[in-house]
């Protein structure tokens, strides 16, 4: 990707996608909870293993499609709403492919405790990152912010 002033290419893909800490720590946490204290999920575990598998790819799937969606602009500092593709759905697509991805390895490796972890994941990523990026969205675009939300729901 090109930005005038800038470096274009990956480092700016790379840039726009966030991974936060709450998803990742909660996914680290979950993971070695597992390995010192086993607890499965299920008894079979191909079909949720194939589920889990899918989960990911959808995730994966919903983090390139918001890329593609943002484009060129800097997520950091967005010099335009980004109301298209993904955003058009979700105002937040990437957080919620991020706990498609969680749930989906946890089904995958057929752990309890990182299934345990995802709502804590996902509610921590709504206060600590969510609110603070919706205040900071509403200062930098105003009504045009109040009519994005009032047509796109917040994740689904």
């Amino acid at each position: 990707m090109y930005r005038e002033g800038g470096s274009g290419g990956i480092r700016d893909l790379w840039r726009n996608i966030p991974i936060p800490e709450t998803y990742l720590a909660a996914v680290i946490i979950g993971i070695l909870i597992q390995i010192r204290a086993p607890k499965q999920l299920f008894d079979r575990v191909m079909p949720f293993r194939i589920a889990g598998c899918g989960l990911i790819v959808l995730g994966i799937v919903i983090v390139c499609w918001s890329l593609g969606s943002a484009n060129d602009t800097d997520m950091n500092a967005p010099e335009r709403l980004i109301d298209t593709g993904a955003y058009s759905l979700s105002r937040n697509p990437m957080y919620l492919a991020w706990l498609a991805i969680q749930i989906g390895l946890a089904l995958v490796i057929n752990s309890f405790w990182l299934l345990v972890f995802t709502p804590l994941s996902f509610i921590s990523t709504h206060l600590l990152f969510v609110r603070k990026e919706e205040a900071d969205l509403l200062l930098r675009f105003g009504d045009s912010y109040r009519l994005y939300c009032g047509k796109v729901r917040r994740y689904l």
